[in-house]
């Protein structure tokens, strides 16, 4: 029989499941599969897509692949 923790600890690890957007697709469609697996709001994957659209802009036109913490933190220290 399964006890109230163990459900809760399915629960959990079910909702961190991973979702994997087309590789294919552009940036800005995986954007959108992985904000409407994680049901996130349109407002919010708006916002959030202006941020990595900024981001990309002040890389240089940049893929966000191809940058790491550095690039990251020199966008926050501008930004912020």
């Amino acid at each position: 029989m399964m006890q109230e923790g163990d459900f809760m600890s399915w629960a959990k690890a079910a909702h961190r499941e991973q979702f994997i957007a087309n590789p294919k697709a552009r940036l800005r469609e995986q954007v959108h599969e992985v904000m409407r697996f994680k049901q996130f709001s349109l407002p919010t994957e708006s916002s959030y897509w202006n941020w990595i659209r900024q981001f990309i802009l002040f890389h240089s036109k940049r893929h966000p692949r191809e940058m790491g913490k550095p690039e990251v933190e020199a966008f926050f220290d501008v930004s912020g």
